[in-house]
């Protein structure tokens, strides 16, 4: 009895392994806002990326890097943000959604974020992590660089709360600097539904 339970349960592990819900999206770039002399100016973008997505693990990778990126996996969109050290003393941030109903994959970035921002957006994320089991900083140049991580991405709470900081800091600053950009692209599934 105790051999036929190992083999079911083997069984059932390995089915839930051939079964993961991989998704190939390919994502055609629309427009690209870039701020300039204190106006967003908008352009066509004429080049396309490929997202391989794993949706029980919750990780992509993009046009074939080899790189697994986390993100939040929610109902309705993937999102994911990032917070790191740039050459120099600026700082770089965004945020990018990808809807799951109309294949829209909207970012936005700030290149040039001063050192007192990042500081004080540094903070408000230590306070969240400090809550997460087991979190490891992840250090870039000696600063800590902030994203969604294979361990924050089962922390889902936290991480839409820090996806929450980023979202609201880009929309604080994005009108006052010169080195923000907006991108628009839509994605159609190349294998599988989305």
């Amino acid at each position: 009895m105790k051999k036929l339970l190992g083999i079911l349960v083997l069984g059932l592990l390995w089915c839930n392994i051939g079964l993961a819900q991989i998704v190939i999206l390919r994502c055609e770039g629309v427009s690209l806002k870039k701020m300039e002399k204190g106006e967003l100016k908008e352009k066509p973008i004429n080049y396309y990326s490929i997202f391989k997505i794993n949706l029980e693990e919750n990780f992509y990778e993009r046009d074939e890097d080899g790189v697994k990126n986390y993100f939040i996996n929610t109902d309705d969109k993937l999102m994911w943000y990032g917070l790191f050290p740039m050459f120099g003393e600026y700082f770089y941030m965004s945020e990018s959604k990808l809807s799951r109903i109309t294949g829209e994959w909207r970012y936005t970035t700030i290149s040039n974020l001063s050192v007192a921002d990042y500081k004080r957006i540094k903070k408000e994320l230590d306070e969240i992590n400090k809550s997460i089991k087991n979190y490891k900083p992840y250090l870039d140049m000696g600063d800590e660089r902030y994203k969604v991580d294979e361990l924050s991405s089962k922390n889902q709470d936290k991480e839409l709360k820090k996806f929450g900081i980023i979202e609201k800091e880009i929309s604080a600053l994005a009108t006052n600097n010169t080195d923000h950009l907006e991108g628009y692209w839509q994605c159609k599934k190349q294998q599988k539904a989305f």
